[in-house]
Formats: structure tokens, C-alpha cells, sequence
């Protein structure tokens, strides 16, 4: 039985397209998921800035709270007028650290509402207490399953078994 030579170069030509269909899936797959780790990034980043913020808060409140001990106590005569200035110095610093740690968190937040989509004015960011639970880890498994499961590897693979398809028709 002899293969029509026409036959075999449509059917290298139509394998070639379906690979190239696959590999743009790829593509597709590897730029989500890049986005995924962007977007979990600046989610930690925000939840990081946050903490920051409350911890300054608190800092200031403890701050506020020993300067009126350090005053009481320089009023009864049991501290000097310098425990009170060096304490007045520190919840200055203190103070002064608020303003920066707000600032990045803004900026923060803009930056993940940007890759979520939102209006950066309004971005409505859930203020969540903790991170969602996360299932058991994966096993290890081998570099040749790593081969299989990255999107961009796949692509690749297919891009160039689409390519040897491309030159067979050809």
C-alpha cells in the first residue's frame, strides 16, 4: 500500500497547528501563574505592612504610657528631668516612624489592587486576620516531573515537536 505523500504532509501540517495550539496553552498557564506568585507577593507584602503599622501603634501607646510614668515619677522626685526628655525623644522617634510605615503600606496596597484589577482609590482589600489554610505540601518528586509540570516547559517541548512536524510537511 503506498501513503499519499499529500496525505502525510496535511496531516504533519494539522499536527503541527494542534501543537502550536498546545504550546499557546502553555504560554497561557505559565504568565497565570506568574501572576499568582505577583499577586500572593504583594498579598504578603500588605499583610507585613499592616503588622508594621500596628506594631508602631502599639510602640506609641507603650511610648506614651512610660512618659507619663517617667513624668509622675520626676514630679515625686524619683527620676531626673533627663529621664523625661530621653523619653520624650523616644516617642518622638517613635512617632516619626508612623508616617513611613503608613506610606508603604499605601503603596503597597496600591500595588496589589493594581494586579487584582481594582480601582487603586477604592480598592476594597479584605483585612483578613489570617492566611487561608493551606493544603499538605507536594512531595519532592523528580526533575523529569518538574519537566512535565511547569507550564513554560511544556510549551517549549511542544513548540519544537510542532516545529519538527512544520519541517516534515515541509
Amino acid at each position: 500500500l503506498g501513503v499519499n505523500p499529500q496525505v502525510t504532509i496535511m496531516a504533519m501540517a494539522l499536527r503541527a497547528a494542534a501543537l502550536d495550539q498546545a504550546a499557546a496553552k502553555g504560554d497561557r498557564d505559565g504568565a497565570a501563574r506568574i501572576i499568582l506568585q505577583q499577586v500572593v507577593a504583594s498579598w504578603l507584602d500588605v499583610r507585613s505592612s499592616r503588622a508594621r503599622v500596628a506594631v508602631v501603634e502599639r510602640q506609641i501607646e507603650t511610648n506614651t504610657s512610660l512618659l507619663e510614668l517617667t513624668r509622675r515619677r520626676f514630679e515625686g522626685g524619683d527620676a531626673r528631668g533627663l529621664d523625661v526628655l530621653q523619653q520624650q525623644q523616644q516617642l518622638s522617634s517613635t512617632k516619626a516612624l508612623l508616617p513611613q510605615s503608613a506610606q508603604i503600606l499605601r503603596m503597597r496596597e496600591l500595588q496589589l489592587a493594581m494586579l487584582l484589577g481594582r480601582d487603586p482609590s477604592h480598592p476594597n482589600l479584605p483585612d483578613g486576620v489570617g492566611l487561608p489554610e493551606l493544603p499538605p505540601q507536594p512531595g519532592l518528586g523528580t526533575p523529569a516531573g518538574l519537566l512535565e509540570t511547569r507550564p513554560d516547559l511544556v510549551a517549549a517541548q511542544t513548540r519544537y515537536e510542532a516545529s519538527k512536524a512544520r519541517s516534515i510537511s515541509a
